[in-house]
């Protein structure tokens, strides 16, 4: 809804040219989701996803946001389930690079270690004292899965890509964050090395 906000903002200001970006990114990023139905797609894909998402994110807030994305040659044919990106680092821009209400800086970087998928969002934004970061983690890592009520403490789309991939992989994967109040958020997603569907 905002996207398209921007949009008609956009197109009411006669700006033609950022109208036609994006909205070839928004397609792009909605095809990408789609997948043709498919629930497992390669990393090259997911990043296409996220570099669209954060083309319009960037359009929408040129004067806060930077990003970079970094891909290892060798993980780029692997294969994660769908939209595992896109709520890490939403996250990393709404509670972190917004609310610090400076230029902010966002880095994605997928690569292997120690024999496992490991893509991280890192950001420079507003971080939480260890009090918050540890009610964080415990909304994502204790909820059971579906659980969404008043009384949650955030985290609904950490929580669903962290159950996402333990309910896929096991409870060695998923979801690790780490947070320092006015440095930033590390949001590092661990996963299985597959190269099959």
């Amino acid at each position: 809804y905002n996207t398209m906000e921007t949009i008609v903002w956009m197109a009411e200001s006669g700006d033609q040219r950022k109208v036609i970006e994006i909205v070839q990114a928004l397609s792009r990023f909605f095809r990408l989701t789609l997948s043709n139905g498919h629930d497992i797609v390669i990393v090259d894909d997911e990043v296409s996803c996220i570099e669209n998402y954060l083309f319009i994110q960037k359009i929408r807030y040129s004067d806060v946001l930077e990003y970079d994305v970094q891909v290892a040659a060798n993980t780029r044919s692997l294969r994660l389930p769908k939209i595992c990106l896109q709520p890490l680092v939403e996250n990393a821009l709404y509670h972190g690079i917004k609310p610090a209400r400076r230029r902010g800086y966002i880095k994605v970087d997928i690569r292997i270690q120690a024999d496992r998928l490991v893509l991280s969002v890192v950001d420079n934004g507003m971080g939480m004292n260890q009090g918050k970061l540890i009610l964080l983690r415990k909304s994502i890592y204790e909820r059971k899965v579906g659980e969404i009520n008043e009384k949650s403490n955030g985290g609904f789309g950490l929580a669903n890509v962290h159950q996402r991939i333990q309910l896929r992989y096991g409870n060695e994967y998923g979801l690790f964050i780490n947070s320092e109040q006015n440095v930033g958020t590390t949001v590092c997603l661990f996963l299985p090395i597959r190269n099959e569907d």
